[in-house]
């Protein structure tokens, strides 16, 4: 819905076979970039806002240099608070799933 091509961008590296078994299984494994972490425990993303955010930024960077997309997928609940925090360096979209999974279901 925002682009022929996205990348994900979640927290740490034992997530990514799981998110790329999923995108694969939801069949949108040939729009997938590239599933990237951060290097960012979920409860740093709370519990160190500006040192988890100033890390998942520098990898939305490298997902936009390097994987040819249109968008960024935050693949974890507690980035929910990234999006505000974008500066305009960032030209690609950043996809909350949360608010992207709330804002569709009101449409059904």
């Amino acid at each position: 819905l925002a682009g022929s091509r996205f990348s994900v961008v979640t927290t740490l590296d034992v997530s990514t076979p799981i998110l790329v078994e999923n995108i694969e299984a939801y069949g949108l494994g040939g729009s997938l970039g590239k599933v990237r972490a951060a290097g960012v425990p979920v409860l740093a993303l709370e519990n160190e806002p500006d040192a988890s955010a100033s890390k998942v930024f520098d990898e939305i960077g490298r997902a936009q240099r390097e994987d040819d997309i249109q968008s960024v997928v935050l693949g974890c609940a507690g980035m929910s608070h990234i999006p505000a925090r974008a500066g305009p360096e960032v030209t690609v979209r950043l996809i909350d799933g949360v608010k992207a999974a709330v804002q569709i279901g009101a449409l059904l």
